[in-house]
């Protein structure tokens, strides 16, 4: 009888300490998550302080420049005002249609220039990279000689951002 007790208090010590070890490597495994967790939960407070440096930076810039921000329904005006100036002054023809992506509106046009001598082909091409509002990126510019002068081919995207409204 006396081994039995003996058995008894060894196998429950025994089954306990298994317990007791399995608790422990559980905690610990889940402890070890936890400051995982909390690591990367730093890294991504950083990146964010990061980021929000950026955004007073290019905030200050655009108040230094006097840039003026968009809403939604004023971009879209002066995008199709800029748009209507390059068909009236160029016999611009749209390329794409009016698209709206992720805080932006765009066209491309397409139009021929005549230039009465290369400083005039220069002129418009540093006032369309210049531009802020509507941004002009060009697309194409083809140049040909021909007898009566020289023929420019440009095809432009204008883009004009906006600011989203909450």
């Amino acid at each position: 009888m006396r081994i039995n007790k003996y058995f008894t208090a060894y196998a429950s010590v025994l089954i306990l300490s298994a317990v007791f070890l399995t608790v422990y490597l559980a905690l610990r495994e889940v402890d070890q998550l936890l400051y995982q967790k909390i690591n990367d939960l730093k890294m991504e407070n950083i990146k964010i302080s990061g980021v929000k440096k950026k955004v007073d930076s290019l905030t200050d810039y655009v108040r230094q420049k006097g840039i003026k921000t968009y809403t939604e329904k004023e971009a879209l005006e002066v995008l199709l005002n800029n748009a209507d100036s390059f068909i009236k002054l160029y016999d611009a023809v749209l390329k794409d249609d009016l698209k709206k992506e992720e805080g932006y509106y765009s066209v491309s046009l397409g139009f021929d220039y005549y230039p009465d001598s290369s400083q005039d082909l220069f002129s418009l091409l540093v006032d369309l990279k210049n531009r802020i509002s509507p941004v002009v990126e060009i697309k194409k510019l083809r140049i040909e000689n021909l007898n009566e002068g020289t023929k420019v081919y440009l095809e432009v995207k204008l883009i004009q951002p906006f600011l989203k409204e909450d």
